[in-house]
């Protein structure tokens, strides 16, 4: 009914009237009342602000656009811009969430000093246009501080290898994976996957799941059975197998919970290792 009655006061009065009219009206007002991430990667991740909007007026408020700056420490490190689709209802309230792309090689560009690891501190100030009936595009400011990760792969390297004996046609052994965290947050290993070479030949690929929690800067060790056949492999690799140790070379991805959400970081490392028997 407001809307009908501001159309029939516009042909009586005038635009300005109207206007007038609504300056004295509540105003639809917004606020952050959450922030998360989304799809965080090791190089990119999508920061969203969940934020709550308030509708007065008795016809449907559309969402128009959002603009968003972020800084740390005063140093401003990104801006954009992007289309936000949907309304809110008439005399109502809806949360809706509101993206920003981050691109972590353009943060660590801004911020000099700022290391793959480490966890910054933000503010944000963001800018909702929403289409208000009978008025138009109407602006509404919005600010909110928070942290965000750089997030590091961690290093991962084969302390030894442990083999069970010694057997032509099926010989296991257990992988001693060392993990050291080198991020400003914890890390709840998940699952590691890991493809094993040793002086050139491909040994074994497998994966295990493993629950346990590294803490930053901290180490962990994954132990990983394999099992092969050295027969299939050749003689050369019979007697590397028998030797004292070699050559390696692992990769795989390692998948784990952060304070900031799930991680999964491929890793590939070169080195040299030693064998032992049980």
């Amino acid at each position: 009914m407001a809307i009908i009655f501001f159309v029939g006061l516009s042909s009586l009065t005038g635009c300005q009237a109207v206007r007038g009219y609504l300056a004295a009206m509540p105003k639809p007002t917004a606020e952050v009342v959450d922030t998360h991430l989304a799809d965080l990667k090791v190089d990119s991740a999508t920061l969203l602000f969940d934020v709550k909007i308030d509708n007065p007026y008795s016809a449907e408020l559309p969402l128009a656009n959002l603009e968003y700056s972020l800084a740390s420490g005063g140093k401003p490190f990104l801006t954009g811009n992007a289309p936000v689709q949907g309304s809110i209802p008439a005399n109502g309230s809806k949360v809706v969430s509101l993206a920003a792309s981050l691109e972590f090689g353009r943060v660590l560009s801004a911020l000099q000093g700022v290391k793959l690891g480490s966890v910054i501190p933000y503010d944000a100030a963001l800018t909702l246009s929403v289409n208000a009936p009978a008025v138009g595009k109407i602006s509404l400011p919005l600010k909110k501080s928070g942290q965000l990760p750089i997030p590091a792969i961690p290093e991962i390297e084969l302390a030894d290898i442990e083999w069970k004996g010694f057997d032509l046609t099926r010989t296991e052994g257990v992988l001693h994976v060392k993990i050291t965290n080198t991020n400003q947050f914890a890390l709840d290993l998940a699952k590691l996957s890991l493809s094993l070479n040793l002086a050139g030949h491909t040994i074994a690929s497998t994966a295990v799941d493993q629950a346990a929690s590294i803490a930053p800067g901290g180490q962990g060790t994954v132990d990983i059975p394999v099992g092969f056949s050295p027969k299939e492999l050749g003689l050369s690799a019979i007697s590397l197998i028998q030797g004292k140790g070699s050559e390696y070379r692992i990769s795989g991805l390692l998948s784990a919970n952060s304070p900031f959400g799930p991680l999964n970081l491929p890793y590939e490392k070169s080195g040299s290792t030693s064998f032992r028997s049980r």
